[in-house]
């Protein structure tokens, strides 16, 4: 019977080794002879972790040089009247380098779809900035035109209802300078190229600083006159009339000062005040007798338009 089971092991393509509890060869058949290009022989330490009932794997270099991958399983015999292990060993090479490869190819694409993944997000993050710029820039549109609008639109109605000269000739001032204002922002609105790239263009030129804010406040003053609010001017005696600077952009946010100061003002009315500040700064001032704004709500001011309370209408 021993006879038969070592012609067996002998015949089998697979390579089967036999060792003792010490791990010292008894046996090789000539297809591990071959697997291990011979460097096994009987009475030589196998070497390897021998773990019975479990499937382990073995990476070495064959005699060609190229490396070879066998599945090892084993399992416990009697062998010549002796308890030993018998582990049968199958070569798994081009399988497992099949799935190295794969593999290879897995962490590739994977890496690949990371990448893209990572542009796809880049893109989406830019093209979700480009609708709030966008959004951001269409409410800045609407409040900037607003407020011109609204000039042209109070001093029309009072001019329909001027039968004195003298008013008309100051209506049509009013509506003149605030299609003027819209027609300056309508040109800045256009030019887009400059609003991609975010630049602000200060147009420097010598102005008469005084004869703009009273501009400014006959030009608001049809919207004063509709809301029974009186608007005033206090110009220190120390400011001069001719300054260096971009009078477009000064005359844009003192209507934007005034129209907010008179549209939230319900009673009494506003004044628009010229003084040095302690650095010999100038300080351009509007203070109103309405609502004002909550000390919380202070920071939001100069949010893109952003407003403290939607809810303030006149009554």
């Amino acid at each position: 019977k021993g006879d038969d089971v070592r012609r067996i092991i002998e015949k089998s393509a697979d390579s089967i080794i036999i060792f003792d509890a010490e791990g010292t060869i008894l046996f090789l058949n000539p297809a591990a002879i071959t697997f291990f290009s011979g460097r096994l022989e009987p009475d030589d330490n196998f070497g390897y972790p021998i773990i019975s009932d479990e499937a382990t794997e073995i990476d070495l270099i064959n005699e060609n040089g190229c490396r070879a991958v066998a599945e090892m399983r084993v399992v416990p015999i009697e062998w010549d009247g002796k308890l030993v292990s018998l582990a049968t060993l199958r070569d798994i090479t081009e399988r497992k380098l099949t799935e190295e490869l794969l593999e290879e190819r897995i962490a590739l694409r994977t890496s690949e779809l990371e990448a893209a993944n990572e542009q796809l997000t880049q893109m989406y993050q830019v093209a979700e900035r480009a609708v709030q710029v966008r959004s951001q820039f269409i409410a800045n549109v609407s409040h900037e035109i607003r407020t011109p609008l609204s000039g042209i639109v109070s001093g029309a109605e009072l001019l329909r209802q001027s039968t004195d000269i003298e008013s008309t000739q100051v209506l049509g001032e009013v509506i003149y300078e605030s299609s003027r204002q819209l027609l300056q922002l309508v040109n800045e609105i256009l030019d887009f190229a400059r609003i991609e790239r975010g630049e602000i263009r200060l147009d420097e030129s010598e102005f008469d600083l005084q004869k703009l804010v009273i501009e400014v406040l006959h030009q608001m003053q049809a919207l004063a006159d509709q809301k029974q609010l009186k608007l005033m001017s206090n110009f220190s005696a120390s400011i001069g009339k001719r300054y260096l600077g971009d009078s477009g952009k000064v005359r844009q946010i003192l209507l934007n000062l005034l129209h907010n100061a008179l549209k939230f003002t319900n009673d009494g009315g506003a004044v628009v005040s010229l003084y040095k500040g302690d650095q010999e700064d100038i300080i351009l001032a509007v203070r109103d007798t309405g609502i004002g704004i909550e000390e919380k709500n202070l920071p939001l001011i100069f949010q893109p338009f952003v407003q403290a309370n939607v809810g303030i209408q006149k009554k």
